[in-house]
Formats: C-alpha cells, structure tokens, sequence
C-alpha cells in the first residue's frame, strides 16, 4: 500500500485524499442535493430550530445508493490498491 492521507472538509462537502502525493477530491453532494430537492433538509432544520422531533430520514432512490456505494468502493481502491 502506498502513503495516503485523509481530509475531510469542515463543511462535509468534499473527502480529500492524497495517494502517493496526488490530490483525489470526492464529493458527497449528490446525496446533501436530494434531501435538499425533496424538502427533508429544510424540514429536519425547521425541527431542529425549534426542538421538535426530527423527521424520519427518507430512503435514497437507488440511483443514488449506487453511485454512493461506487464513490465509497473508488476511495477504498484508491487507499488500499486493493478492489472490493
């Protein structure tokens, strides 16, 4: 396994990674953009603002699911040079 370095940015929008000194940037936006589009963002805040119970968390289309699981099985090559 080659050096590899993690950082996760402060505001939870992007993983970077650097293998053997090149800089990878991941994004988790996808997943932030659809609670944002279907209102959950925006009702789990409203809840939270004024100490109601949150809101169940919806399901992710599978569209999403998978393109998170591919996103999450690249950094794990990507770290470990081994696939899953």
């Amino acid at each position: 396994m080659g050096t590899h370095e993690y950082e996760d940015d402060p505001r939870n929008e992007t993983v970077l990674i650097s293998v053997n000194g090149k800089i990878v940037q991941l994004s988790k936006e996808s997943v932030r953009k659809h609670y944002i589009e279907t209102g959950h963002h925006a009702s789990l805040y409203e809840a939270r603002q004024s100490n109601s119970p949150e809101p169940p968390i919806p399901a992710l289309p599978d569209d999403i699911v998978a393109s998170t699981a591919e996103l999450y099985a690249s950094m794990f090559q990507r770290l470990t040079g081994e696939a899953l």
